[in-house]
């Protein structure tokens, strides 16, 4: 089964803030890496406690968190942002 990313309607705001050179690099980074692929947890890392069921993917100095629907064979981005800023809340 291949996957295919979506962003979340707040995902899409948070990654239309970014600048356009590191928009390209992470639509470029998961054009690669996620869209297509068999397996999406390959790449990235799973998180604990409160965020526990949704998986972390580096790119760069930025994160995606993302929600990963096996049923829908879908990886949604739900947060985009610098690692500084997106654990916040």
């Amino acid at each position: 089964m291949k996957y295919h990313v979506e962003f979340d309607k707040n995902a899409q705001k948070e990654f239309l803030k970014l600048d356009t050179p590191i928009r390209k690099q992470i639509l470029l980074w998961l054009n690669k890496n996620i869209e297509g692929c068999e397996n999406p947890r390959w790449t990235g890392k799973g998180l604990t406690a409160e965020k526990s069921g949704l998986w972390r993917y580096r790119v760069g100095k930025y994160r995606l968190i993302c929600d990963i629907h096996d049923d829908y064979a879908l990886v949604l981005v739900i947060k985009a942002g610098k690692r500084e800023t997106i654990y916040e809340g």
